[in-house]
Parts: C-alpha cells; structure tokens; sequence
C-alpha cells in the first residue's frame, strides 16, 4: 500500500500536479479506477472534496450490470464528499448505426465526456487509470497492426486532450504501476470494486491479447510486461528526438499549402516519414486509421518522377504529387467542373472562381503575351465578328490549338502541364472558344494565333479574366503559372 501511495505521489509531482488546482477522475468502477480514486483522495487530504471531480460515462452495453457500475461510482463519491458528473450513451446503437468499431468509439466518446465535464468545472487535467499492464497489451495491439516507433510507444505519461477553446491534457498517474500492485492495495485497503464480465470475453482483440498472447509470452519470460513497457519508453525517447528533427525541417519543406519533393527526398527516411506524418495532421485534422503503411505508400510518390501519382487516406482525402509538389485534398475541397457560360461584349461572368469580361478596345498588354496586371490576365484580340460572343467552358478531351507566336498545334493537356497547373484544377481551369469550337484563349496559358490582334484598334476585342482566389494569384505572380 506504502508503495502504491509513494509511487503516485512521486508520479503527481513529475506530472505537476497538486492539490491547488482542480482535477477530474475518470471512474468506471473497476479495480485501477477505484484504487486511482482512493489514492487521490488521501494525497489530496482535506482539499479532495473541493478539487477533485468524478466523472462516470455510462455506455449502456450491459443492461442491469451497466447501471450497477453507476451506482457503485456514485456510492464512491458520496463516501468520499466528491462531485461526481454523468453521463449515458447508447454506444452499441450509435456503432451499429455509424458503422465505427464499438471499442474505438466508446473511447473516443469517454474521452470527449471527460472534457466537456472538465470545461465546465474549471478544470484543466484529467486523470484515468492506465498501468503498466495496459501499456504492455497497447504496445502488441499496435505491433500487431503493424505501427511505427510512434505507435510502439506506447500510451504517453500525458498528452493533450483537445477541446474547442480550451488546453487540457489527460495524465495516467499509474502507469509505472501493475494490476498486481493494485490489487493488493484494494485488498489491504478492503476495497470493493466492480467486475466488468465483457472483459474476460475474447471477442475484443484487447482481451485476446490480454487472456492468451501475454500469458503465453509470460511462459517465455515473467517480466515480458516490464519489459514490454521499458521497450516502449526506448523508443518513445526515440521518437521525440527524431520529431523535434523533423519539426525543426517543416518549414524549409513547406511550399504553400504543400511539400517540395525535392527537399523531402534529402531528408533521411526516418525524418521524412515523421514529417509527412505531423504535415498529414495538420492538413487532416486527425491521423484516425492511419497507419505505417500510408506514410510508406506517401513516401513511394515521392520517389515516382511521374506527376498526378495520389494516395487515398482511409476516412477520407487525398495525397497527391503535382509536380514537384506534395498535395492534400480533402473530399469536401475536390472540384467539379462549372457548366458552361456564354460571354458577349459588354458583359461580365463569372466561371467558377473566375470573373471574365469582354469589351471593345481598352488598354491592354501585348497581343502575344498572355501576362498579369494586378492578378488579372488580359488579351486582345482581332477584330473579328466570331468573337462578339463566345463560350467559356471546361476542358475537353482532344482540347489543342496552335499558341500565338507558334506554328504547330499543341494539345491543351501538354500546355497545362508545362505551366504546372495542378491535376485538381485543370477541370475547373476556364477555356474560351468560339461557337464552332475553336479555342480562342485560356487565361495564364496561351492565346491562339489566329485570334491574335496585330493592331492598336478601337475595333478589336479586350478580353480579360481574374482569378479570385489568392493562393492562385500569388502562385502566377511568382511566375509558377501562366
């Protein structure tokens, strides 16, 4: 018991945690959570009624055994003057509904309860029940799922909790500690706890590995636990080396919202991968069901020299090389293709992100050099009757014409891809034509040569398109298009 109490006060310190400030307790009922409880308790002394916060999630998945494990949290915080917040969710009908993998759910549903209860307690931290013997069973579930050095450390001392507007962090003051350790505190203390049956049915990978992987490694060597866990602190130390060197490169390989590739490739293996995974969070959200295998599949682009090459992520997006360009696109931020729109002089339209106008004479910039001025590309054209009215559309398989100032026709696709216009765009990239089907201009690329004015003329046609999208306008401006 005297090891117990000293282990976790240790552990409080190294975590920075003490009796001034407000903690919640996650309190299932079982052995690790009760123990947890009642050693906070008596560290915390008189202070425990007014700084610690019980919070119990009811899952409703085991009928009558469900709402005992309730009652008997609740009995927990009465006996020991606690506030105590809860919650019911009918997890089994949100995983069959949702289709989501009932453990992963209810962990990601706990873990959101916590927070909102620690929001609207004033607290910052909450504490749950991990020890040793858990972090041993999450390093196999991950080995055998085939994680990285990231994966194979483990559950961390602590980390952040993220909630909208405010910074906690869970901690797991237990994790140095067996569930031998204890269960001999409860027994010494003559503590009750609650005995959840789903936990002995091998049904959940968890339990598998706990009831017949763990005690077969154990006939290899007693202390595989310990071993386990020492392993994963290895790495974990490891793993933050090699991050903080990745983190420190993540700004010479950004390039706008994507990576160079050739800056990637000159990194090492070791750094790039971690570099990828921190950009993959960032422009993601999440690294939900992402694996070691997506950022080996990543890293394969890289070295293809061939542009468009993608990854699907699982849960959705993609990555994708353009050029010498590392891109994501989320499945909300994919593209279609406008429909069509007729533009005649004197009037102005609108073409997906584009605002394109044509009017008589003006002033204007070379007739052969499809330029910028201000973000806005602009060319003039002959004077010709075809041109008082044309169709901006999309492009079309077969699409070429011949550039002004050329002699040979050249395939729109080849064009785009020499101004290294992203895949992604160059369906929603505006093509002007005439009402036969001649290609008369797409801006930032090319003018056809026989539209082309030669002239000064009031009579001829000004046509000009502005893109209202920043990024693009920038990219142009530094001569990446057009």
């Amino acid at each position: 018991m005297a090891l117990l109490l000293d282990k976790l006060r240790h552990n409080l310190e190294n975590l920075a945690i003490d009796r001034d400030e407000r903690l919640v307790v996650a309190v299932s009922g079982g052995a690790d959570s009760t123990v947890l409880l009642d050693g906070l308790v008596r560290l915390f002394g008189s202070r425990a009624a007014e700084r610690l916060i019980v919070a119990h999630l009811n899952h409703q998945l085991r009928g009558e055994a469900s709402d005992a494990d309730e009652d008997f949290v609740r009995s927990l915080a009465v006996a020991h003057g606690l506030d105590m917040r809860v919650d019911r969710v009918k997890v089994g009908a949100l995983a069959r509904d949702s289709g989501d993998n009932l453990e992963a759910l209810a962990r990601r549903l706990r873990y959101e309860f916590f927070g909102r209860v620690a929001v609207e307690c004033g607290a910052a931290t909450i504490a749950v029940a991990h020890t040793l013997n858990d972090q041993a069973e999450t390093v196999l579930m991950r080995l055998l799922r085939g994680s990285g050095a990231a994966g194979l450390s483990g559950m961390a001392w602590q980390r952040p909790l993220g909630m909208p507007g405010r910074e906690l962090r869970l901690v797991r003051p237990l994790l140095d500690l067996s569930r031998g350790d204890v269960v001999a505190y409860a027994s010494e203390r003559g503590l009750s706890f609650r005995v959840d049956q789903s936990n002995f049915a091998i049904d959940y990978t968890r339990n598998r590995v706990r009831h017949e992987l763990l005690p077969l490694l154990r006939s290899y060597n007693p202390r595989i636990d310990a071993i386990l866990c020492q392993t994963a602190a290895l790495l974990g130390d490891d793993e933050d080396c090699l991050a903080r060197i990745a983190l420190g490169k993540y700004r010479e390989v950004r390039r706008g919202d994507g990576l160079s590739v050739v800056a990637l490739r000159a990194l090492p293996e070791a750094v790039r991968r971690r570099l990828l995974r921190h950009w993959c969070l960032e422009v993601r959200g999440d690294l939900r069901q992402m694996a070691a295998s997506h950022l080996r599949a990543i890293d394969r682009i890289l070295e293809d020299g061939r542009s468009g090459r993608c990854i699907e992520l699982p849960g959705g997006g993609v990555i994708r090389r353009e050029f010498d360009l590392l891109r994501f696109e989320s499945a909300i931020g994919i593209e279609v293709s406008p429909p069509p729109v007729r533009l005649d002089v004197g009037t102005e339209v609108n073409f997906g992100s584009y605002r394109l106008r044509l009017s008589r004479g003006g002033k204007h910039l070379p007739s052969a050099d499809p330029g910028m001025i201000g973000g806005t590309w602009q060319v003039r054209l002959r004077d010709d009757p075809v041109l008082q009215s044309l169709l901006v559309r999309s492009r079309l398989p077969g699409d070429s014409l011949v550039p002004a100032g050329h002699r040979h026709r050249i395939k729109l696709k080849t064009l785009m891809i020499r101004h290294q216009i992203p895949l992604a765009r160059r369906d929603t990239w505006p093509v002007t034509t005439t009402d036969d089907g001649r290609i008369v201009w797409i801006p930032g690329i090319s003018l056809a040569e026989p539209f082309a004015s030669t002239t000064d003329s009031e009579c001829s046609y000004l046509l000009v398109a502005q893109n209202e999208r920043p990024e693009v306008e920038r990219r142009a401006k530094n001569g990446e298009i057009g």
